[in-house]
């Protein structure tokens, strides 16, 4: 009778030491947030009215432009503040 005691007493030992375990590694992982994309504030290329490219982008005073293509890009990068603003505008 004593061994099965002993025996019952270290299986359920057992069970509840691998359930502390697991609670303590599930408490221990660290979660890294993901930061989410930013969203790009316009549908159409604002030089060619074309549906934009959302890998090709520029920030803008806080916004992110998105463009139909390279060019427009460039477009944009070359472009003076004022210029700049005025095509804010229109997107706007």
């Amino acid at each position: 009778m004593n061994i099965r005691r002993s025996i019952v007493r270290s299986c359920v030992g057992l069970v509840i030491a691998a359930g502390l375990f697991a609670c303590a590694s599930e408490k221990n992982e660290v979660k890294t947030p993901v930061a989410a994309e930013p969203v790009v504030m316009n549908t159409t290329c604002p030089y060619s009215t074309q549906a934009v490219n959302p890998d090709i982008t520029a920030d803008y005073k806080g916004k992110k432009i998105a463009f139909c293509c390279k060019g427009c890009w460039s477009r944009w990068e070359n472009a003076t503040d004022e210029q700049r603003a005025a095509m804010m505008a229109k997107m706007k």
